[in-house]
């Protein structure tokens, strides 16, 4: 019997696969962590679910294929360059500025921190949170879903790492009409070196708001302080909280 042809997780067709690098090469490169290890480690409300090593090099996945890899996904990849390494190598907070000016760069921002997500999901020994729809959606649209909520912040301490899982804290009058909201949802938090982005999905329209400051980047751009220098964390569990209210 045929095995089935594997196909692309953004397109759906069965071009040529590649192995898409969750983190680009050149910024493993600048950071000089491209062959270090690291404890990948998957937790709930800071509860060690599992965890294992792993070479950031070879975090990569296999289900994007040749056209997209080297496409719009590059594409994409080198239009927040300059920015993202404003912000993974932050000097001072000078960034926001740009990013309030300028809503193209924004706009690119938010959807590199999606692709990021969904594909670190996919990539990773933890369980597929995001829904294929997602991916083709994405790809076909060249916009982020409906109820999709994006933060960033940034870390005190440079690391690279993430938590992935579903969102924890609801509020909400109506708990059984949210069920399959909740079992839907999902949430992804990443840390580069000392930026912080965390992609929030809840179906039912919702705001999130965050425990502490933070730039909403995606769906309206705005910081939740007047004062800039309010959005560093200590770590990114200190990031990970948040209250969903359902309206």
């Amino acid at each position: 019997m045929n095995k089935a042809k594997r196909v692309c997780l953004f397109c759906g067709k069965s071009n040529a696969m590649s192995n898409e690098h969750v983190l680009p090469q050149w910024l493993l490169e600048a950071m000089g962590i491209r062959k270090d290890n690291f404890k990948m480690v998957h937790s709930y409300l800071n509860v060690e679910i599992s965890k294992r090593q792993h070479n950031l090099e070879n975090l990569v996945n296999g289900n994007v294929c040749v056209i997209c890899n080297n496409g719009w996904m590059s594409r994409l990849e080198s239009e927040v360059k300059n920015i993202l390494l404003d912000m993974v190598y932050v000097r001072n907070v000078g960034f926001i500025n740009k990013l309030n000016t300028d809503d193209v760069i924004r706009d690119k921002l938010a959807n590199w921190c999606y692709k990021t997500a969904i594909v670190l999901n996919n990539a990773s020994n933890y369980r597929n949170l995001v829904p294929l729809d997602h991916f083709r959606n994405f790809y076909s649209k060249k916009s982020i879903p409906h109820n999709v909520t994006i933060h960033m912040g940034l870390c005190e301490k440079q690391d690279v790492t993430w938590i992935q899982s579903q969102p924890s804290f609801i509020a909400t009058a109506d708990v059984e009409g949210c069920k399959d909201s909740i079992t839907n949802s999902y949430k992804i938090n990443m840390e580069i070196g000392n930026f912080l982005f965390k992609v929030i999905y809840f179906p039912k329209k919702h705001y999130v708001e965050p425990q502490k400051t933070a730039i909403e980047l995606y769906p309206n751009f705005c910081l939740h302080e007047k004062t800039p220098e309010h959005i560093f964390y200590k770590d990114i569990l200190s990031f990970d909280f948040e209250t969903i209210n359902v309206m």
